[in-house]
């Protein structure tokens, strides 16, 4: 690897936001931390649902402020829809900055939202981005890095 290059997977593609693991009532909605994709070229968001008796939808959203006031989904970016019988499963959604169609919009989350009935465990919900500068800066709650 050339010298001034990081040498770990976590500087290449650093956990940039997260939903954290819950059980779910439901009709609940979950949103992860904001990504200014001002810093990163692409984020891709790994959803994870443990035991489900609900549906989960996930999709991702931009919006011109960190706060989400008024989020918009990203166009293409929803994943199809888990079944109430889709236990232990794993989805992505990959959005590059270009993607979003409105310039303004710089902000990106996850957003999952769990359908009526029975109960659903979210086993994990993070985003990693690609830094458009290298090493990538980690979200704070990420509190070791082992290698």
């Amino acid at each position: 690897m050339p010298k001034g290059f990081p040498s770990h997977i976590y500087q290449d593609l650093p956990v940039v936001g997260k939903i954290d693991p819950t059980s779910a009532a439901a009709s609940a909605v979950l949103t992860s931390d904001a990504v200014d994709m001002e810093g990163f070229s692409r984020v891709i968001a790994v959803v994870a649902v443990g035991n489900t008796d609900r549906t989960v939808d996930a999709l991702l959203e931009s919006d011109a402020a960190s706060a989400f006031a008024s989020p918009v989904t990203i166009t293409g970016k929803t994943t199809t829809q888990w079944a109430a019988t889709d236990d232990n499963t794993i989805k992505t959604i990959e959005v590059a900055g270009e993607e979003i169609s409105d310039a303004a919009e710089k902000f990106v989350r996850a957003k999952l939202t769990v359908g009526a009935g029975g109960t659903v465990t979210i086993v994990s919900a993070t985003l990693h981005g690609v830094p458009r500068y290298l090493p990538g800066a980690q979200l704070a709650a990420v509190s070791q890095n082992v290698f």
